[in-house]
């Protein structure tokens, strides 16, 4: 994905899109476990480092990134925890 997006509610759209082909869930469903919920990831995102990881946005330029579906495979969710593993609460913490 080389396109950078410019507003928060169309990088939330891409989020659901791809959680949704990839079967993935989304921040949301666990923001009262986090202190950062997805609209402010989001913002972070197309804010401050435009487009690129909200948390690594130097080793990862576009969000999300090629790095994502291997985090969520190891930790369950990726590094920015945006994207989950639907069964991430059953797993051994």
């Amino acid at each position: 994905m080389n396109k950078r997006y410019t507003t928060v509610d169309e990088l939330i759209r891409l989020w659901k899109d791809v959680a949704n082909k990839k079967g993935y869930v989304l921040n949301e469903r666990y923001s009262k476990k986090f202190s950062k919920p997805l609209y402010e990831i989001a913002a972070k995102s197309v804010l401050l480092t435009m487009g690129r990881c909200p948390c690594l946005p130097r080793e990862r330029p576009v969000c999300p990134c090629d790095e994502m579906d291997e985090d969520i495979k190891k930790k369950g969710h990726c590094f920015c925890k945006v994207f989950f593993d639907p069964n991430w609460d059953s797993k051994p913490k």
